[in-house]
């Protein structure tokens, strides 16, 4: 049989951990927003680095700095 002292011991842990889980799903809460964020955030960066790559059709073709700066064609060899 529980004596009155372990009963309110035992509410008082009671108390406790329940404060603690609760504080625990906060931090667990706080912690799935920052990962969403930063989900976004790559998911901006990544799609602006793609607007910058070049584009495949051009890439098959000469695209040495000369040719881009000056729009000169390479000088026959023969």
């Amino acid at each position: 049989m529980q004596t009155p002292v372990n009963t309110a011991e035992t509410a008082l842990k009671i108390k406790e951990l329940e404060l603690r889980l609760e504080v625990a799903k906060q931090r667990l809460s706080d912690r799935d927003e920052q990962l969403a964020e930063v989900k976004e955030d790559r998911d901006r960066w990544r799609q602006q680095a793609t607007a910058l790559l070049p584009d495949p059709k051009r890439s098959t073709e000469n695209t040495g700095l000369l040719r881009r700066l000056f729009g000169r064609e390479k000088p026959n060899s023969g």
